[in-house]
């Protein structure tokens, strides 16, 4: 009987190894995702909703093949981008239907990560421009799903970019703006990522140059705005809006 238990015991140790195992290989489908996914929205524009479903039914393949955190990560990533383009398009019900499914799968995370719930706020934040009704229990959720991010990493970049954006597009009569700078700062020290998973987020510095030089310009800081606009482009010598600030900076 207790040789029975040890066998039963020992093969779920081994079973729940090999799905831990299966969790953590990277996957093909995730290579360059972060560029996939900003093609994606780029393309939407010209195509409507093609390029974020072929992406998504890409995802979706390879999530029945391999169980794997990340996946769940950037299929949330790409559904918060077409939540987007739903906003942008005056596609309020289609933008919802990928929201909901950006926040669900976020939501079903066993054990967040730091990204999980930085991209979990960043959600949840956004469904205010669906239902503004929601907005003070939102942006209570988002508080704490900022803190959880915070206390999980300290040094994710993507955390100190998330809030500044946020901070950015709250009107000045809400307290928005007071945070942008010291934020972004704060965030550019830290590296893109502390992970060695080939699959792990490593977005967040390139979009946190552009937007502080879009901060300062609308502050009329315009040395700082160069400064950083410079800086960007070293290191992002493609990114058009760098590029289009860089030759306004210029005259």
């Amino acid at each position: 009987m207790k040789t029975q238990s040890f066998i039963t015991i020992l093969l779920i140790v081994l079973w729940l190894g090999t799905m831990n195992t299966q969790a953590q290989r990277p996957v093909k489908a995730l290579d360059n995702i972060h560029k996939k996914a900003n093609d994606a929205f780029m393309a939407s524009f010209q195509q409507g909703w093609k390029p974020f479903d072929d992406l998504l039914h890409t995802l979706e393949q390879a999530n029945q093949q391999q169980s794997s955190r990340y996946l769940t990560y950037w299929r949330a990533f790409v559904h918060y981008y077409a939540s987007v383009y739903g906003l942008k398009t005056q596609n309020k019900q289609k933008g919802m239907a990928h929201h909901a499914k950006a926040l669900h799968l976020l939501k079903n995370i066993k054990d967040k990560n730091s990204d999980d719930y930085v991209l979990l706020a960043m959600n949840t934040n956004l469904g205010i421009s669906f239902d503004p009704s929601k907005a003070v229990t939102a942006r209570a959720e988002v508080m704490n799903y900022y803190h959880q991010a915070l206390k999980l990493d300290s040094k994710n970049i993507r955390a100190y970019y998330a809030q500044a954006n946020s901070d950015y597009y709250t009107p000045k009569e809400y307290g928005g703006g007071l945070r942008v700078e010291s934020l972004a700062l704060k965030g550019l020290k830290f590296e893109d990522t502390y992970s060695n998973h080939r699959n792990a987020p490593t977005w967040g510095r390139e979009e946190t140059y552009g937007l502080l030089v879009r901060y300062y310009l609308r502050e009329n800081q315009k040395q700082k705005a160069l400064k950083y606009c410079k800086q960007g482009l070293e290191k992002y010598p493609d990114n058009h809006e760098l590029k289009s600030n860089l030759k306004k900076l210029s005259r």
